[in-house]
């Protein structure tokens, strides 16, 4: 089976395109993809045609947006990364969800060698909420 990427022929040549298409390809209708993706591609106004298209293929079920330096320690970069969740449409209509957004300003581990005060992990809050357990296991 060849992989086509609609976003790479786009104008988009990053892997991160390329990720998408070939997920929206192998996934079945109604699966879902929990990944991380650069935040720019999430907020910046040159990725809103990709963005577009996207939602074309996937529902949007939610953006947990993560704090800036969460790889410092892994990868030694302070890039900004999101954890998105889709779910591939299904060719019959179905009703809308209810996506839901988040911000995790702390994830109770320091970032850089400069902090000490880290907070709590935002992370363990934003699962515990009802209405992103209702999108996780509505998308199971």
């Amino acid at each position: 089976m060849g992989i086509r990427s609609k976003l790479f022929e786009l104008g988009y040549r990053n892997s991160d395109a390329i990720f998408l298409d070939v997920c929206q390809q192998l996934l079945v209708p109604g699966g879902s993809l929990v990944c991380l993706l650069p935040h720019s591609i999430i907020v910046n106004t040159e990725y809103q045609p990709l963005r577009t298209a996207v939602e074309k293929e996937w529902e949007l079920c939610g953006v947990i947006t993560l704090p800036e330096g969460v790889f410092y320690l892994t990868a030694n970069t302070s890039t900004r990364a999101d954890i998105v969740h889709l779910r591939k449409k299904a060719g019959k209509v179905k009703p809308a969800i209810r996506s839901y957004f988040a911000n995790a300003p702390s994830v109770g581990i320091p970032l850089n060698s400069r902090t000490n005060d880290f907070g709590e992990n935002a992370l363990e809050m934003i699962v515990a909420d009802a209405r992103v357990r209702e999108c996780v296991v509505g998308s199971a």
